[in-house]
Formats: C-alpha cells, sequence, structure tokens
C-alpha cells in the first residue's frame, strides 16, 4: 500500500503544474532543435533531386542510408538503421548498460553533456519547486530554486559519474570474460543465461547508483544540505535500509517507463511520411510521447520525494513516542 501510495503522490505532483511540464517541454525542445535541423538539412542535400526521393517516399532505402554514412562525418555517421525507426529504444538501452553510448561522435557527446547540465539545473528547480508544496509554479521562483542547488547537484554528478565510470569498466571486463569463460560450451542457452545474468548485474548496478544519487538529491534539498558527500551518504543509507520500498517505486516506474516506448514502438507511425499531413501527425505523436516521459519523469523525483518524507515523517513519530 505504501508504494502505491507515494506513486499516486508522485503523480499528483508531475501533472499538477502544467505550466511547469510545458517549460521543460520548451527547455527541450530548444535543446533538441539545432541538432534536428543541421540533421534535416544535411539529409536534404544529400538526397536532392536524385531518384532515392522517391524511394525515400516509400520505406527507407539502406542503399542510400549506406551511401549517406560512407559520406557523412561527425555528428551525420549517427543516422542509422535504428536510429531512424520505432524501434531505436532497443538500441538505446543496449548502449546505455554496454557503455557504447560514450562511444559516438564528440559533437553528440558535447550534446548530451550540455543536456545532462541543464536537466540538473532543471530538476533542482523541480526538487525546489515539489518541496515547497502546493504553490502555483512561479518561473521566477522556479528559477531561483534552481540556482540554488545547481552547483550542489553539479557535485553529485561529479561524484556519481566516477562511480558510472567504474561499473562501465567492470561491464568492460566482464563481458568479455564471460565470452572466453564459454568459448568451449556448446549449448547456446547456457552461453545466453551467463550473458544475460551479467547484463542484468551490470543495469541493477547502474539503476541502483542512479536510485542512490536520485535521494541524495532529494536530502540535499529537503535537508538543506551543503556536504555533497554526506548527501551522497545519506541517499546510500536510505536505499540500504528501506531497500523494498526505495526498489519497489523505482522498478514500478522503470517498467512503466519501458512500456512506454513499446506502446509507441506498436501505435507509433513509421519512417516513410509522404505527405504534410502525416508528418504533421508524425511530429504531434512524437510530442505526445515526449510529453509523457517528461510526465513519467518528474512522477520518479515526486514519488521518491513522498517516500522519503512518508519515511521520516513515521521515524519523527516513532522517535517522539519512544521519547
Amino acid at each position: 500500500m505504501t508504494i502505491l501510495r507515494v506513486l499516486m503522490r508522485g503523480l499528483s505532483f508531475s501533472v499538477s503544474w502544467p505550466k511547469m511540464l510545458a517549460w521543460l517541454w520548451l527547455v527541450t525542445m530548444v535543446i533538441a532543435l539545432p541538432a534536428a535541423i543541421f540533421m534535416g538539412e544535411s539529409i536534404r542535400s544529400h538526397v536532392g533531386p536524385s531518384l532515392a526521393y522517391q524511394d525515400l517516399l516509400v520505406e527507407l532505402d539502406l542503399g542510400w542510408l549506406g551511401e549517406y554514412r560512407d559520406q557523412a562525418s561527425g555528428m551525420e555517421k549517427s543516422l542509422t538503421a535504428t536510429a531512424v525507426s520505432r524501434a531505436m529504444f532497443l538500441d538505446n538501452i543496449e548502449a546505455w548498460f554496454s557503455g557504447r553510448l560514450f562511444e559516438v561522435d564528440r559533437v553528440l557527446v558535447a550534446l548530451g553533456v550540455a543536456w545532462a547540465l541543464i536537466w540538473s539545473l532543471m530538476l533542482a528547480g523541480v526538487l525546489d519547486h515539489f518541496a515547497r508544496g502546493p504553490d502555483r509554479f512561479q518561473l521566477g521562483l522556479f528559477l531561483s530554486g534552481a540556482a540554488d542547488y545547481w552547483f550542489r547537484f553539479l557535485r553529485l554528478v561529479v561524484i556519481s559519474g566516477v562511480l558510472y565510470f567504474l561499473i562501465y569498466k567492470l561491464a568492460r571486463w566482464l563481458f568479455p570474460w564471460i565470452e572466453e569463460a564459454t568459448r568451449d560450451v556448446t549449448v547456446e542457452r547456457t552461453v545466453l543465461f551467463w550473458n544475460l545474468l551479467g547484463a542484468l548485474a551490470i543495469v541493477f548496478l547502474l539503476a541502483l547508483v542512479n536510485m542512490i544519487f536520485d535521494y541524495a538529491k532529494i536530502a540535499t534539498v529537503r535537508e538543506r544540505r551543503r556536504s555533497m558527500f554526506l548527501a551522497a551518504f545519506r541517499g546510500f543509507v536510505f536505499v540500504i535500509t528501506h531497500p523494498l520500498r526505495a526498489l519497489g517505486v523505482y522498478y514500478s516506474l522503470a517498467l512503466v517507463g519501458l512500456l512506454l516506448p513499446l506502446i509507441y514502438l506498436w501505435f507509433g507511425p513509421g519512417t516513410a511520411q509522404s505527405t504534410w499531413t502525416s508528418v504533421l501527425l508524425v511530429f504531434l505523436v512524437g510530442q505526445i510521447y515526449l510529453v509523457a516521459r517528461l510526465i513519467l519523469r518528474l512522477t520518479f523525483y515526486g514519488s521518491q520525494l513522498a517516500l522519503y518524507d512518508l519515511i521520516g515523517r513515521r521515524r519523527a513519530i516513532e522517535f517522539r513516542g519512544s521519547g
């Protein structure tokens, strides 16, 4: 019941301030727009009046894609068959737990770092706004709260980055070791089992670090902490002392996070759109999906904040009762 309660509380946080949601959507669009315009112009200039134009109106032409990638450089290399398919999220998940996410072009890495910095700023404002309670959304107060905690959150990003790096180093050692250890195994299911087990272990460690530092951010805002090492330790202690509730909230929402791309994969339009109406439909469906992801992300933090507060209140009541 506690998990369902905090999930509902987190969802109410995420949808109670539509102006804040609209602001976060706008920031996301502003960050993504330059890269989208650049890629669009690159593709348009390469296709031009060629015969591939008609083929691309029907479906993705893999022959044209191969020619484009042969001539591409930098960020243009990111255009792959999976990148323009509805199954792109599967490739992203594999890249996330394997560490391949950081092996892309430097421009994309720079864009990712810029987005991480800006999201840290927005998240500081979000948590500060959530912590203040039912006040109506005011952009000035939101940005003021974001500025108060941004540099502290950046220090948490650096600390967590070290742990992520170590986990990815472990993954780089683990999977070749599994491959070597199962080289003489003739049963494919056994090889698949050990690779799946290794992948689950890496994903669990990545999620654990993510969860610990989510609560570290919450502790920073709730308790006005200045030391980010102590905040990180507070997040670690909270997760370790309340593992079932913390993991229950996290993985319940993570499951929803996996279902959203699957729903988009099933119902979303494909790549072959040849009219303005169909292109507009693709854009609208994509924006609906983006807003749903933002709501889910806010629900994550709102639910974790609700759990943190609920356990804190219970501890306070128990402490007063024992006194």
